[in-house]
């Protein structure tokens, strides 16, 4: 194989993926390369929590941009559905954050209501209110925080109905095509080297996940993403118990539409070691106990695991590598792929295809050198 593309994306999940479908609907031409399946964590052990206010404590760039992301999930995943006639699964179901403890529940409420007064869709839920709410959590619970907007999604499933947008629009997907070396002309990068042959490009955009940091390594330049292990263990159940996604005791609850329940997750130091353990779902089982006892009972559909990228300061790489003409990159997101993919092929297609760049300045690859 002998190829010439405008794009080269390297790497399959779901930041490549939308990458290569905004970058196609605006006219550009596209090849993807994945060195196994497409999907990557959304097919294998993402919850699709979309959670910009249960997780979102912070006034940062990061919150930012979840914040920004979240808005865009309605009209991103409408778009999809348009063009495939699939359901994308956005689901608008709210957050709770769950707590056990008197002192922390006063502390939270307090805040619950600050947060109402300054317009956000807020509400405080003591235990008696939470019951009614989540009659499945457990007795010992002394309230929750709701937040009402935060949505979720079915990971696969919306993976699928993405790959067969991007695929409409154009884009040439290479599945099980790894690649190994990058073409270079100077300092500029014109290409990869792939399994099946060399592909000539414009541009060259390194979107593999925790892997991107490997990639890296073949031009010697340093993109600092750590691998963390995350476990899931995903019940089956068929009355659909649970309504919204529920965080506490260390971890979450994610009802989807099909009456699974994804239980995660795990944080784990373990390299590219990508393999569910007894301690793991221990651990899984020890926040299934904690938050909602009464689904002990419940079938085992499977026990999920993936690599989550984690960069040094919490904040995803993503803009043009100074020191490399032509090369790109979009990682880094931790666990928060899903949520923060509408917001990066936006951000990313704009510097591609228009160089506003502007946009991408805090999340510069090269923002570690200069440290």
């Amino acid at each position: 194989m002998s190829l010439t593309t405008e794009v080269a994306i390297v790497g399959g999940g779901i930041i490549g993926c939308a990458l290569a479908y905004t970058l196609a609907k605006s006219g550009a031409r596209v090849a993807l390369f994945e060195k196994e399946r497409v999907g990557g964590q959304a097919r294998i052990a993402a919850a699709g929590i979309l959670g910009s206010g249960v997780e979102g404590n912070r006034d940062d760039h990061a919150l930012n941009l979840a914040a920004r992301s979240a808005k865009l999930y309605p009209d991103f995943a409408a778009e999809l559905e348009a063009a495939t006639g699939l359901d994308a699964t956005y689901t608008r179901s709210g957050a709770l954050s769950v707590v056990f403890g008197d002192k922390q529940a006063d502390f939270l409420s307090a805040q619950a209501n600050a947060l109402a007064e300054r317009g956000q869709r807020v509400a405080w839920l003591d235990a008696k209110a939470l019951r009614r709410a989540e009659p499945l959590l457990s007795t010992a619970a002394r309230g929750a925080v709701h937040f009402q907007d935060d949505a979720h999604v079915y990971a696969p499933q919306l993976m699928h109905v993405l790959t067969l947008a991007a695929v409409a629009r154009g884009v040439k997907i290479h599945e099980y095509t790894p690649v190994h070396g990058f073409l270079t002309a100077g300092a500029r990068v014109t290409g990869v080297q792939t399994a099946a042959g060399p592909v000539s490009a414009e541009h060259v955009v390194i979107a593999a996940g925790a892997w991107s940091r490997l990639l890296g390594d073949l031009l010697d330049i340093d993109l600092p993403l750590r691998p963390t292990r995350g476990q899931v263990m995903v019940l089956e159940t068929y009355d659909r118990p649970l309504q919204r996604v529920a965080f506490g005791a260390g971890g979450y609850l994610a009802p989807k539409q099909d009456g699974r329940i994804v239980v995660g997750a795990t944080e784990e130091d373990a390299g590219f070691e990508c393999e569910n353990t007894a301690g793991g779902v221990a651990y899984l089982v020890k926040i299934l106990q904690k938050l909602a006892p009464d689904l002990a009972d419940a079938r085992v559909h499977h026990f999920g695991v993936g690599l989550r990228p984690t960069p040094a300061d919490g904040l995803p790489l993503l803009g043009p590598v100074a020191d490399r003409p032509g090369l790109w990159v979009a990682a880094g997101h931790h666990r928060n792929g899903i949520l923060l993919t509408p917001i990066t092929a936006r951000l990313m297609g704009n510097a591609l295809c228009n160089g506003d760049l502007a946009p991408l300045q805090p999340y510069a690859p090269e923002r570690f050198a200069e440290q």
